[in-house]
C-alpha cells in the first residue's frame, strides 16, 4: 500500500486513535477477506470493512460469515433479523477489527 497523500488524508483521524495507530491501519490494509451472506447484511458489513482499509470479497450466501486468509471463519449470527441483529452485526465487526490492529 502506497502512503499518499489522500490515502493518508482519508485515513488520518483513524491513524490518531491511540487503539489502531499507524501500524495497525498498515495491518488493515494488507488485510483480505472474504465476506459471504445475505443482502442487505452483507453489503452494510462489507462497507464497514471497506472503510477501515480492509480488502473485501463478497458473496452471496444464506448466513453471513467472515473468511480470513489463513482459513479462519468467524459466524456472524443475526439473531432474529431487526434491530438486534444490527447489534450483532457492529459488535462482531467491531470485535474482528479491534483483534487486527492490536500490536499483539
Amino acid at each position: 500500500m502506497e502512503w499518499s497523500n489522500e490515502v493518508l488524508e482519508q485515513y488520518s483521524r483513524q491513524m490518531l486513535v491511540d487503539e489502531i495507530g499507524f501500524e495497525g491501519q498498515a495491518r488493515l490494509f494488507e488485510t483480505a477477506v472474504v465476506l459471504r451472506g445475505p443482502e442487505p447484511w452483507r453489503g452494510w458489513a462489507s462497507r464497514y470493512l471497506r472503510a477501515s482499509g480492509a480488502q473485501v470479497e463478497e458473496v452471496e450466501a444464506d448466513r453471513l460469515s467472515l473468511e480470513e486468509a489463513d482459513g479462519r471463519i468467524i459466524e456472524i449470527d443475526l439473531g432474529d433479523g431487526r434491530g438486534a441483529s444490527l447489534r450483532h452485526l457492529g459488535l462482531a465487526l467491531a470485535g474482528w477489527l479491534y483483534e487486527h490492529v492490536s500490536s499483539t
